[in-house]
């Protein structure tokens, strides 16, 4: 397989993690009714207001909408998925390579986020 397809399903499952990370914590925080940070208090608050009904729901987009939570999670999982698909977390062109894959996997956010090499 190339580099190529397998950053592609790198990106595919760092995309899936973090998809799956905003919808817990949507959820968690709708339950408990209070967030961690006062951006997502606000956001609850306003959902509320304008009686949103999926409280959960709606947190996760706004979460996966924000490109400093989706990078946050990518960054802890892209290391991780590298790995399991054998790639080299230490080499730039795989690294770059899984970065590039994973922004075309969240083109409403790519532009904003963070994802530089550091090896």
């Amino acid at each position: 397989m190339s580099i190529e397809q397998l950053a592609n399903e790198v990106a595919w499952s760092v995309d899936n993690y973090v998809q799956t990370a905003c919808g817990e914590m949507g959820y968690q925080i709708a339950d408990e009714g209070e967030a961690w940070e006062d951006d997502l208090n606000q956001e609850l608050q306003r959902l509320k207001g304008r009686g949103v009904r999926d409280l959960g729901g709606a947190l996760a987009d706004f979460m996966y909408n924000d490109a400093g939570t989706v990078g946050d999670l990518a960054g802890d999982n892209l290391y991780e998925a590298m790995r399991r698909k054998g790639l080299d977390v230490n080499n730039k062109e795989h690294w770059d390579a899984c970065v590039t894959a994973f922004k075309g996997c969240v083109p409403h956010v790519a532009s904003k986020l963070d994802l530089r090499f550091v090896g």
